[in-house]
């Protein structure tokens, strides 16, 4: 499977439980732009700052984006500070956005407060704020979008979130009517689920007091659980029917990396679908990305046509140290560097991580044969172990507060392989522990969302 890189705990899974660990975090990334000739000394720039525990990477996700990236909620900083560089300014840096995160226990974000600048960085005023509140489990339950008019904070936005035996049910986004003031229904999302993965998501829009059918997504996976196809389509309210709009197919290497995705649209005069672009990715010996490439589909030609490309370097840590973009010179049928192309560097720093200590009855030491990827995991986590003996064993996945969440028996056997699926998993830090009577596994992983 392909290579994660850690977002909120980065993974040591070879180690006792409580042992502190030396990881890394990002402290920060800078852009540069190219002038046509070379890439410009100097861009905007984003610091991170964090306390005690707290860290974030950037994560790979070709799914979502070509780009690293970490899902906002989930980037655990405790501060950031955004610098924007203008060559002709007295000062080329200033600092235009500041942005404060509270954390708790849990490791959530549970308040973001934004600032940005009046008058080049010298002082500040509030911009906007968002909230989180969570259930027990760690489910995004509540959250709120609140800016700053009239000298105080105004909430506008609002979103409900329920499950249903772990999955994510609805998500509910309200607004304020400006005129009484009062909370009005804006859309909904509505979440089924087959054999524990998302199936379908369906889009409706509040409209003259009802809701109102617009869209939905359907998924599809393939024997191994991973995300094959990805169908979109509109509700025609005339003849009542879902009708086709586009869709995206995805495709997997020997190693379990998404090899590739192809996007297509519906045509409705043949029925038929017809590709539109597409994304192919290739993996170094770690599988860890190194290059994105974007193509598109020519109907006069017909075939591929070459467009963008990412090409992602990593440091001796097997840290992103940065990516570049180029573009496709199809007169020189080379890839190049043009005005358009950005260079992301990224920047990190060592600390020291002190896990939360699991209490487990009966457990005092746990000797550690497994090997649990990727992580952390967003959609499935394999499972690799190692008995001495051959005999019937359990697995559990506790949370981080020592709850047990899933627990089922195995027959026995000395190597064991298997796919536990975690899409319904709320992102966080979990624990899987494995006994036989005679020995004892255990291994940390994380789920992304």
């Amino acid at each position: 499977m392909r290579k994660m890189l850690l977002a909120a705990i980065a993974a040591t899974i070879m180690s006792p439980i409580c042992d502190a660990q030396t990881l890394w975090r990002q402290t920060g990334y800078s852009i540069q732009d190219h002038n046509g000739i070379e890439f410009s000394p100097a861009a905007d720039s984003m610091n991170y700052y964090y306390g005690g525990n707290h860290a974030s990477l950037p994560t790979w996700d070709p799914v979502k984006s070509l780009l690293f990236s970490v899902s906002e909620e989930r980037f655990l900083h405790d501060s950031s500070v955004h610098y924007t560089y203008n060559q002709a300014a007295p000062v080329p840096w200033y600092r235009d956005k500041v942005e404060k995160q509270t954390i708790d226990a849990k490791s959530n974000v549970t308040n973001r407060t934004r600032t940005i600048s009046q008058n080049g960085g010298v002082s500040f005023m509030n911009y906007e704020q968002d909230d989180y509140t969570y259930d027990a489990s760690g489910n995004l339950t509540l959250y709120k979008y609140w800016w700053w008019v009239n000298n105080q904070w105004k909430n506008t936005i609002r979103e409900t979130y329920t499950y249903n035996v772990g999955n994510l049910a609805v998500k509910l986004a309200e607004v304020v009517n400006s005129g009484t003031g009062q909370w009005e229904n804006s859309f909904k999302r509505t979440y089924s689920y087959t054999g524990g993965k998302l199936s379908e998501e369906v889009f409706e829009l509040w409209q003259m007091g009802t809701w109102i059918l617009k869209n939905r997504t359907l998924y599809s996976y393939d024997a191994n659980g991973r995300l094959s196809d990805k169908i979109f389509q509109v509700w025609d309210a005339t003849y009542l029917v879902w009708e086709n709009k586009d869709r995206r197919a995805y495709g997997y290497d020997v190693a379990g990396n998404l090899a590739g995705d192809t996007a297509q649209i519906w045509l409705f005069s043949s029925s038929t679908w017809r590709d539109d672009d597409r994304f192919i990715y290739e993996y170094d010996a770690n599988n860890n990305p190194t290059s994105a490439e974007w193509q598109g589909y020519s109907i006069m030609q017909p075939g591929w046509i070459k467009f963008q490309k990412n090409n992602y370097f990593y440091n001796a840590d097997t840290l992103l140290s940065h990516y570049e973009r180029m573009y496709w010179n199809n007169t020189g049928s080379i890839w190049e560097y043009t005005t358009n192309s950005e260079r992301y560097n990224y920047f990190y720093q060592s600390f020291t991580f002190t896990p939360p200590i699991v209490t487990v009855p009966g457990m005092d030491k746990a000797e550690n044969n497994v090997v649990l990827f990727p992580n952390p995991a967003i959609t499935q986590l394999r499972i690799n172990a190692t008995w001495k003996n051959a005999q019937p064993f359990t697995v559990a996945i506790l949370d981080m507060s020592g709850r047990v969440l899933r627990q089922w028996s195995e027959t026995a056997t000395k190597t064991y392989s298997s796919t536990l699926p975690v899409m319904d998993m709320p992102a966080g830090n979990y624990t899987l522990l494995m006994n036989n009577g005679e020995e004892k596994i255990s291994g940390r992983f994380s789920v992304l969302k």
